[in-house]
């Protein structure tokens, strides 16, 4: 099947309008449900499944298959938000304000929130590293320090990562720039407070999440890989009123933190999968690093976890993955040269910040 026929697919489930799919015997329901699966979009396609007129809907297998995994996504959101209040409530008592960073934050911008596949909890709670560190030790003695979070296993079955800020840029002067903004509209952030069935926490304005939200997709890009499920989180995140009203402000900050070259590689992705119109886009899509972006994903899939260019990378030595992350990334170098350097140069200092932080902070 071709790659044409599954966007145009894809297009027609986010489609609320969209009641007819014209190329329906173009089809190749296994090919499609396993894409769903391997870009963790399995809900949001479904939807589109649901349309169609009986005769043009997969075979019963698949079809039950499909509707399965969909209820399985529906459990598991129920489960999260009760975690992510359980969580953000008991750090709030202990006197860290806090706000959750994607996840069921992003659910909400969903039509229906439920049919977004969640991953686990990121929690970025108001206070400085050492004070974070110390009370995730308190509970988790063997909790190691990575340079912008911790796992917190505080619920069984729930991954919980919390961080000293929500992401960094490999860039020095960018990072830098990038964090005290961050640090200046904090407080903001850990205010703007959302409702669920089970209770409510707070979550990033959408302003702020168009710049954090795009950093973390570039970083995901360069490292382990990108797939559709965080684009189209950053798909509903641009159809934004509030994104619309403030482009022009959020323009001059993704270039102060050189992000808008960036911005135009998503903008051909949002254009030629999602079909986002013009008024949306933030800034003219770049055509050739948007295929490569758009090429990257669909060989990766969520997370990198389907790229199968280089083996099984959390089986090889620290090396191996340094040569294949620098292999992978050797063909954006035309266009991003500084990133793909601080990118190496970042993974291979890692291991010495580390011990040096872990000590640092445990005494």
């Amino acid at each position: 099947m071709k790659t044409d026929t599954i966007f145009e697919f894809v297009r027609f489930a986010l489609n609320d309008k969209a009641t007819v799919f014209e190329s329906s015997d173009e089809l190749d329901w296994e090919v499609l449900y396993e894409f769903a699966k391997k870009q963790t979009i399995v809900g949001v396609m479904f939807a589109g499944v649901e349309k169609l007129a009986k005769e043009q809907r997969p075979p019963k297998q698949i079809l039950m298959n499909w509707y399965m995994l969909v209820e399985h996504v529906k459990k598991r959101n129920v489960r999260l938000n009760e975690a992510v209040i359980e969580v953000t409530s008991q750090f709030e008592r202990d006197g860290f304000p806090n706000c959750v960073l994607k996840g069921q934050g992003n659910a909400l911008m969903y039509p229906d929130p439920s049919l977004r596949v969640p991953g686990d909890i990121d929690l970025w709670p108001l206070a400085d590293r050492k004070k974070i560190f110390r009370y995730v030790r308190q509970r988790f003695p063997n909790t190691e320090m990575l340079y912008h979070h911790l796992e917190y296993p505080i619920i069984k079955g729930v991954m919980t990562e919390v961080h000293f800020f929500p992401m960094f840029l490999n860039n020095p002067l960018y990072n830098r720039r990038f964090q005290k903004w961050m640090a200046s509209v904090a407080k903001q952030q850990c205010e703007n407070r959302v409702e669920l069935p089970q209770g409510s926490f707070c979550k990033p304005t959408d302003d702020f999440n168009v710049v954090y939200q795009l950093a973390h997709i570039r970083h995901h890009f360069f490292d382990e890989g990108i797939g559709l499920r965080q684009m189209l989180d950053y798909y509903y995140l641009l159809k934004s009123e509030k994104v619309v009203a403030q482009r022009d402000d959020l323009q001059r900050l993704l270039k102060n933190m050189g992000l808008l070259d960036f911005a135009g590689a998503v903008m051909y992705a949002m254009k030629e999968v999602f079909g986002l119109e013009e008024a949306y886009w933030l800034t003219q899509p770049r055509e050739k690093i948007g295929k490569m972006l758009v090429e990257e994903i669909l060989m990766t899939g969520n997370f990198g976890h389907q790229d199968s260019r280089f083996g099984n990378l959390k089986k090889s030595s620290r090396v191996a993955r340094l040569s294949s992350l620098l292999k992978k990334n050797m063909r954006f170098c035309w266009y991003f040269p500084g990133e793909v350097v601080f990118s190496f140069l970042f993974r291979l200092g890692q291991p010495v910040w580390r011990c040096w932080a872990n000590m640092k902070y445990s005494q």
